[in-house]
């Protein structure tokens, strides 16, 4: 018996929602079924970490046989010391074996049932390096807790996973590998190769993989039962009607001219795109200061930039934006190795030479906007209250505008400053189209922000009250 299990969450009490992890889950399951090999698939969204391990422990059977378990999960990961978690809607990093799923624990609900093959694609932070620490969560991969087990973590454990639109970058990403054979068989070998090549260079998120097995592994044995998809996913893409496409009674220059005009009628102008992105940014400062629960412990400041100003969020971009097929260069976006003289290197030329090496990131606007990067900080009036920061940048290409969203915590380096770099507590993206309402996005972006300063007031809150009146130092 083959089953596969795919958990996802979206909605957080107390992190961020990631509204892309639906989709993910979506994706994952038209994927896993196209397969035809799985006698059970089983979607789990939105659930505690009690529900959750309830679910799996009514899936998993213990007196059952199983040749394969196809493990999936996207949404906030989280680690310590000695385990990865998978977070669950009501994680809380204070208890997290209590409000999270771990590692170790998974592991032992699939133990129980001694499956041939154990396959887990992780899609969340926090997720990758971490898998194969001798003394972290997985020691039993080397000791033979499974006959075989193969794992595709979407980054290191010092990274994070980037979340989308629609569908988070690694998941996307690993739909793509799957997609890429035609005919045959689609090992996981194969899909690992994909992905190693798809995110070569990338600094932000460098998925890690774990494969213990013969490398006859396979996800499916014949590619073409993906045809469908790919057929969907082609289809979305075209701009055309059927009807238009196969008109006879149009010449090929009037259907070309016809398709032109429709592709134009999407793409957006100066007038459209300042108009978006102005709009939006209103957006974004009314959510904070219409209602600011925050004006007795906070100052509320913003700021907004014609340029990409804030170098904290470069990296980010660049990394984001050269990965993506864009119809224009509005944005210049590239990164680039040097060694310390300044001469640019490919990365296997300075291996050779024994060159330390250090990466460039370039990031120009160049056509003209009157804003396009805003930066809202909430400075505390209270020395015991840390500060945040939160950068919002609007990328504009012709047919999309990409948003990305950089949040931070700065503690107090001197005595009326804070740190300049801060504690990254959130960075994502988002692509809207010119004519996509921005609410949804906007309202993301203020619940993490506005739910990251809240829960630190209720902790500061917490630790006033434990102390005591009489608890001061001598």
């Amino acid at each position: 018996m083959n089953v596969a299990i795919l958990v996802g969450n979206t909605q957080y009490s107390n992190l961020g929602a990631l509204d892309c992890c639906e989709q993910d889950l979506i994706a994952m399951r038209e994927l896993i079924e196209r397969t035809e090999k799985f006698n059970e698939i089983h979607s789990i969204i939105n659930k505690t970490s009690p529900a959750m391990k309830d679910e799996i422990r009514r899936i998993i059977k213990e007196d059952e046989s199983y040749g394969e378990i196809f493990f999936y999960f996207t949404g906030h990961g989280y680690q310590n010391e000695s385990d990865f978690y998978y977070c669950s809607t009501n994680f809380d990093s204070k208890r997290p074996n209590e409000t999270g799923l771990s590692n170790s624990d998974l592991h032992l609900f699939f133990k129980s049932c001694n499956p041939d093959l154990v396959v887990k694609v992780i899609d969340a932070c926090n997720s990758g390096l971490q898998l194969i620490k001798s003394d972290a969560a997985f020691p039993e991969v080397q000791k033979g807790l499974f006959k075989n087990i193969i794992q595709i973590a979407s980054c290191l454990d010092s990274q994070n996973s980037l979340a989308g639109s629609p569908l988070s970058v690694f998941t996307e990403k690993f739909r793509d590998a799957a997609l890429r054979k035609t005919e045959g068989a689609v090992y996981y070998s194969d899909i690992i190769d994909a992905l190693r090549d798809e995110f070569l260079g990338h600094s932000i998120q460098t998925p890690y993989f774990v494969y213990q097995g013969t490398n006859r592994e396979q996800f499916s044995e014949d590619a073409r039962r993906f045809n469908i998809i790919r057929e969907s996913i082609s289809s979305s893409l075209l701009v055309d009607s059927p009807r238009q496409l196969v008109d006879s009674e149009e010449s090929n220059s009037q259907i070309l001219l016809r398709k032109l005009k429709e592709i134009d009628s999407n793409y957006a102008d100066r007038g459209v795109a300042e108009a978006y992105i102005v709009s939006f940014f209103e957006e974004i400062s009314r959510a904070f200061t219409s209602d600011n629960p925050f004006s007795e412990m906070y100052s509320f400041d913003e700021v907004r930039h014609e340029d990409f100003q804030e170098s904290a969020t470069k990296t980010f971009i660049v990394s984001v934006l050269s990965s993506q097929n864009r119809p224009d260069s509005l944005v210049y976006a590239n990164s680039r190795r040097e060694d310390e003289s300044g001469i640019q290197l490919s990365y296997a030329v300075a291996l050779a030479m024994g060159q330390k090496i250090k990466m460039i990131y370039d990031l120009r606007l160049n056509c003209e906007l009157p804003e396009v990067q805003m930066k809202i900080t909430f400075t505390p009036k209270y020395k015991c209250l840390k500060q945040y920061k939160l950068i919002v940048t609007c990328a504009p290409s012709l047919d999309t505008c990409y948003v990305f969203e950089y949040a931070t915590v700065h503690s107090m380096t001197n005595w009326d400053s804070y740190e300049s770099s801060g504690k990254e507590l959130n960075r994502r993206w988002y692509k809207l189209g010119w004519k996509q309402s921005s609410s949804g996005v906007v309202k993301s972006i203020y619940d993490y922000f506005y739910n990251a300063i809240d829960e630190h007031i209720k902790k500061i809150g917490d630790d006033i009250r434990n102390s005591g009146p009489l608890d001061r130092p001598k």
